[in-house]
């Protein structure tokens, strides 16, 4: 807001210094009130700027980091932060994962909110917070009905009690579930089976020339 505008807004006899110019060749009194008006101005600009990027500020995609925790407060997603100092309310708090998951998360919140209790919701939300791919689901595991068993690939183990708490959150209230990490497929553990494997050739040097014996000659 500029020193005009405001002196608009105020009693009359702050009207006398309408400008800068004016202010310069008044009396000292409409200078002392410029003055003032200017540095009302200035301590206005902040706050303006914030309420004209206020569309960027709740974008969790755009938000500035130290605003994103809050939004995720917001969508309920608190529950998965931690306090880097160990006490709440202290420092700022953090995605174990980092922030750029954070911010992913936040922006897709609604969306896992409308498909919540879906299998397919809770691979993606894992996905999305974790960071990692490679997530299956199973259902009614070894026979148990209404029992699930989620499966994260080795390199999601460090993150194991953020696993466990959205696992908890997310899936369907009437179902038990478990967790087990696992490491790459390799060969030794799904090996083929030996009609499919290639068989060798003999090797021609290894080959021996059957011998012939020649006649008696009795």
């Amino acid at each position: 807001m500029t020193p005009e505008r405001i002196a608009r807004l105020l009693p009359e006899v702050w009207h006398a210094p309408t400008s800068a110019c004016a202010a310069r060749d008044g009396s000292e009194h409409a200078r002392l009130l410029w003055d003032v008006l200017t540095a009302m101005s200035a301590l206005h600009e902040p706050v303006e700027d914030t309420l004209a990027s206020l569309p960027q500020l709740v974008d969790p995609l755009a938000a500035r980091d130290r605003f994103v925790p809050m939004l995720a407060g917001w969508l309920d997603l608190d529950g998965y932060l931690e306090w880097p100092s160990g006490r709440v309310g202290l420092g700022s708090p953090q995605l174990a994962t980092g922030s750029e998951r954070l911010r992913a998360l936040c922006s897709l919140a609604p969306e896992f909110r409308r498909r919540r209790g879906l299998a397919g919701s809770l691979r993606d939300y894992l996905a999305t917070a974790l960071g990692v791919g490679d997530i299956r689901i199973e259902e009614n595991v070894d026979g148990t009905r209404f029992h699930i068993r989620v499966h994260l690939p080795e390199n999601a183990r460090r993150y194991e009690e953020l696993a466990h708490r959205i696992v908890q959150d997310e899936r369907p209230a009437h179902c038990t579930w478990d967790i087990r990490f696992s490491s790459p497929a390799t060969a030794e553990d799904h090996p083929e089976p030996e009609a499919d494997l290639p068989k060798s050739e003999p090797n021609p040097a290894e080959q021996q020339t059957p011998k012939t014996e020649e006649p008696d000659d009795g």
